[in-house]
């Protein structure tokens, strides 16, 4: 998301970005992310949002400059109740709606979709052809890179602590380097949200959960099927105790970048400087 602003703002022609890092550029989230690229949502701001999207992984060499293959293998969503099947059909009337090519398909059509896949448990699916996956890390570098061109500075290793508040209005950053100051900053901390909003007494009601994840080698027999994900299976329970919250998200802590003066901010130290601009935290 920081790399992401960094590149936005520098199309919209700001060229005093500073994204602050705590490690290095692509260790944290996006290392371990899928990449998948979707519409199928139940809410109609996601799905716009989508759409826009979709349309910018299409146009990323041309924007950026640099390659990001988007594999537009679809996205299969398979139930085997009924139950999961009716929470499939609900969102189809705002897909159609929206322009959105999502179709519901049978147990035949799914065993097309997926070679060798076991079906007689299934009771159907619902099906996107313009959905699939990208890769993060290369679209990482690639948003990087059109970012400093655009004239941002990228530091790494410089953890936002805490964000520095005067009255009503947050006006900067605190590192371990020292205070960053900015007109405007922009939180892109994920998860860790939460705690790095709190050190400005502002609530965010976002907490972090474990996922896990199983990467193999290349399987040619699944380079070309949809990403697969099963509807009707139980429902993950966040974490309640605030302890077990931050525990959780002990190893990591905020990215950020912040907007201001060309050239008032020196890559290291950052100690006592100022800016005009944003300061975004990841």
């Amino acid at each position: 998301m920081g790399v992401a602003a960094a590149f936005f703002l520098g199309e919209r022609g700001e060229t005093d970005v500073l994204l602050l890092e705590r490690d290095r550029l692509g260790a944290g989230t996006t290392k371990g992310g899928l990449g998948g690229i979707r519409h199928q949502f139940v809410d109609e701001l996601d799905v716009r949002l989508s759409q826009l999207a979709t349309t910018f992984w299409r146009e990323f060499e041309e924007r950026t400059g640099s390659r990001h293959d988007f594999a537009e293998r679809g996205y299969l969503f398979v139930a085997e109740t009924e139950e999961g099947m009716a929470q499939l059909r609900g969102p189809l009337a705002l897909y159609e709606r929206l322009g959105v090519p999502v179709e519901m398909v049978d147990r035949i059509r799914i065993r097309e979709l997926v070679p060798g896949m076991r079906v007689d448990d299934l009771r159907g699916g619902r099906f996107c052809e313009r959905d699939g996956y990208g890769d993060p890390l290369a679209a990482l570098a690639g948003l990087g890179a059109a970012a400093r061109l655009a004239g941002a500075h990228l530091v790494e290793g410089a953890a936002v602590t805490a964000l520095l508040r005067e009255g009503d209005r947050v006006i900067g950053v605190r590192t371990a380097h020292g205070d960053v100051r900015s007109e405007r900053v922009l939180v892109a901390t994920g998860c860790w949200t939460a705690a790095l909003c709190a050190t400005a007494a502002v609530s965010v009601p976002i907490w972090a959960y474990r996922r896990s994840i199983m990467e193999s080698g290349p399987l040619p027999a699944l380079m070309k099927i949809p990403l697969v994900g099963r509807k009707d299976r139980p429902l993950r329970q966040p974490p309640t105790p605030p302890r077990s919250r931050r525990s959780r998200c002990r190893r990591r802590s905020s990215r950020g970048s912040a907007r201001g003066r060309r050239g008032a901010i020196p890559r290291s130290p950052i100690c006592g400087s100022s800016t005009r601009g944003p300061v975004t935290t990841r």
